[in-house]
């Protein structure tokens, strides 16, 4: 996620708060995840759709257009 040791450490004892930064680099980092070893269910449920969104969006703007 880009953190350094301490900062990830002060994450999971509750010492920082956790931001909705991190929230997102922990949803980026579990897409990948799942992209990588070809399994949706890797990725949480509200990303999943996000990036099925994101999919169709691309798909229809690359279709030749008539």
């Amino acid at each position: 996620m880009g953190l350094s040791l301490r900062p990830y450490q002060e994450l999971e004892s509750n010492v920082r708060t956790i931001r909705s930064r991190h929230i997102r680099l922990a949803e980026s980092v579990a897409l990948e995840v799942a992209v990588e070893n070809d399994d949706p269910d890797l990725a949480p449920r509200d990303i999943r759709r996000k990036a099925i969104k994101l999919a169709i969006a691309v798909l229809m703007n690359n279709l030749p257009q008539k």
